[in-house]
């Protein structure tokens, strides 16, 4: 039944929030630096950050499918494009893919790849805004890093 597929995913969701907490929790022990000249604990404090903040905004969505009305639901589970188990799947796969490429073909463009795919997941309609939308997330990310910040991020072969 849905309810018990959402409560499925409403725990998997707040174990993954505690996760990212804890992460953050070892990321705090580290020193962060400045904005201007991060230091190691910087990024994993940002990513844990952000991972806790995603995970509970999905438990919560959950929770409201959980709790709201039970209607208009038809029986069985619906294991399509906009279930939030499938988008989160894709989001670690493509995240899991930007590690393993980012030094072959370059972090600007696994981070374009990368967004590009994460906002047809998330069904950001048509072609154009999902490649406007990577590709100024990589101009940007290229300016902030590579300009702002001078952090040498592995090129690739590509570039």
């Amino acid at each position: 039944m849905k309810n018990k597929y959402y409560k499925i995913e409403l725990a998997f969701f707040l174990i993954l929030a505690a996760m990212c907490a804890g992460y953050g929790a070892l990321a705090l022990q580290m020193p962060l630096g400045r904005l201007s000249n991060p230091a190691q604990g910087f990024f994993p404090g940002l990513m844990s950050l952000i991972g806790f903040v995603l995970s509970l905004l999905c438990a919560y969505k959950s929770f409201r499918k959980l709790k709201g009305p039970q209607d208009d639901v038809k029986p069985g589970v619906d294991f399509g494009q906009k279930s939030s188990l499938v988008t989160v799947a894709v989001y670690l796969g493509m995240i899991l893919f930007f590690i393993i490429f980012a030094d072959i073909i370059g972090s600007y463009t696994c981070l374009f790849l990368l967004v590009l795919a994460l906002s047809k997941a998330q069904g950001l309609p048509g072609v154009v805004k999902p490649l406007i939308l990577a590709l100024c997330s990589a101009v940007v990310f290229y300016l902030v890093f590579g300009s702002f910040l001078g952090v040498m991020l592995p090129t690739g072969f590509l570039v």
